[in-house]
Order: structure tokens, then C-alpha cells, then sequence
């Protein structure tokens, strides 16, 4: 059993969409250490793992580890209806997982139902990355936009002092060149292609005034990782031509 309280109901969003904009389904577990979860993408070829410490939430009490598994989709439209002055008391009940929120003269509490908790799914255990470089969330976005103008797949490659980011598309090519990211960090000049709107998807929520950081080899899965307030989102993404 467990009671975790919102207060901060924006940073309870932000992870939500952080993750239904890559899985419509998971298990998040619950325990003394705060709030995980992982999950694969139907097609399997990419994986986010969220961790909320328990210092996240306002109130965070637990007895013993639960999981609690539902569709993601349906938290996500609850969670929304958020009028902007209410708290969000999160509680397990008869099967279902109850939201209540409370405002200062009112009450509303939804019942969401529980799903069959998934197998735990293990974080892959990938050699040390070649390429590590932080660029800010707004900017990576903005260079994903520019990708998807001409292509479906986008290339990173890291070379002397710079990330070179290109996409092609049958009636145009895209190149960029990024000099000064917020942190480069080079073992070895790598070069991979990725899927496009995986990309897209996985960075739509990160806060555009915060660091993400890519980390990969060259033609190897590369992991994404960006803060939300305390909660961290890594997510890992197949290069183009793996299973």
C-alpha cells in the first residue's frame, strides 16, 4: 500500500507525457526510494527508464515495494484535468489506482483501473560510449524540427571539436554543425543513424533550459538522458539497421 502526494502537479505532467510519448502501457514500481519505471516500446526498439526519488513528491509514504501497472493514456487525460490550484493524492484501491485531487472548497477523486504488472524488464548492458555530448533541450529540438523537413532517419557523428548532425530525404538534405554544445566529450570519432521520430518523441517533454545528453558509438544504440526537476528519463534507442 502506498500515499504519494503532488503538490508540484506541472513536474507530475512533464514525467507523464515524458513517458506516454514513448510506451501507451507500464509497470511503475513503489518503494522507499521513490517512484521507477521501465518499459519497451511495442516495436522494441527502444526503452525509457524513469526514476522519481521520493523527495519528488510533497508526501511519500509506502509499506513495503508495490507495482502498478495501467494504461498510461488514461493517467495522462486524469492528470490533465488539473484546474492549476489543486493537490494530487495518489493511493491504491479495490484494483484500481485512485487520483484524488483537492483544492481549497473542492474534491474529485478518479478511478483508474490496474493492468497485469509486466515481467521486469532490464536496462541493457552496453561498453563504455565513444561520444558523450550535451546540447540543451531547446536547441536539440529545434534541430530535430529541421531534420524532419527532409528526411525520417538522422545522423550524428562527432569529429575534432564538433557534433555534425545530418539528415537526407529524396527532395533535400539537411547539415548542421554544432561548435560550442554544452559538454563534448570525444574518446573516439563515431558516426550512427538513428530513427527520426523516436527522437522527437522521446525529447518532446525535456525542459528546453536543460542539458541533453547523448552518449554513443559509432552504429550503436545510443542512450538519451535528461532531467525533469529531480526525476531523471533515460531512454535507449536502436541504431538504424539493428533488430
Amino acid at each position: 500500500m502506498f500515499e504519494i502526494e503532488v503538490s508540484n502537479l506541472k513536474f507530475w505532467q512533464s514525467s507523464v507525457d515524458a513517458i506516454v510519448n514513448l510506451v501507451e502501457e507500464g509497470t511503475f514500481t513503489i518503494d522507499e526510494k521513490g517512484l521507477s519505471l521501465k518499459a519497451l516500446d511495442p516495436s522494441k526498439i527502444a526503452m525509457i527508464c524513469y526514476t522519481a526519488p521520493n523527495s519528488s513528491f510533497s508526501s511519500f509514504k509506502t509499506e513495503g515495494a508495490s507495482k502498478i501497472a495501467l494504461n498510461l493514456d488514461n493517467l495522462k487525460k486524469v492528470i490533465a484535468s488539473d484546474r492549476g490550484n489543486e493537490k494530487l493524492l495518489i493511493k491504491e484501491g479495490d484494483g484500481k489506482l485512485v487520483l484524488e485531487f483537492t483544492a481549497e472548497k473542492s474534491k474529485r477523486q478518479f478511478s483508474v483501473p490496474l493492468l497485469e504488472p509486466e515481467a521486469e524488464h532490464r536496462e541493457p548492458k552496453l561498453k563504455e560510449p565513444n561520444s558523450v555530448v550535451a546540447i540543451l533541450g531547446g536547441e536539440f529540438k529545434r534541430i530535430l524540427r529541421d531534420a524532419q523537413l527532409v528526411g525520417s532517419h538522422i545522423t550524428f557523428e562527432t569529429k575534432g571539436n564538433s557534433l555534425f548532425i545530418d539528415a537526407k530525404g529524396d527532395d533535400a538534405d539537411v547539415k548542421i554543425n554544432i561548435e560550442n554544445p554544452v559538454s563534448f566529450n570525444v574518446k573516439e570519432p563515431s558516426r550512427a543513424t538513428y530513427p527520426l521520430q523516436y527522437l522527437v518523441d522521446i525529447t518532446k517533454a525535456a525542459p528546453d533550459d536543460a542539458p541533453v545528453n547523448l552518449s554513443f558509438s559509432t552504429d550503436l544504440p545510443i542512450v538519451i538522458e535528461y532531467k525533469i526537476e529531480d526525476a531523471t528519463l533515460k531512454y535507449y534507442l536502436a541504431a538504424r539497421g539493428e533488430d
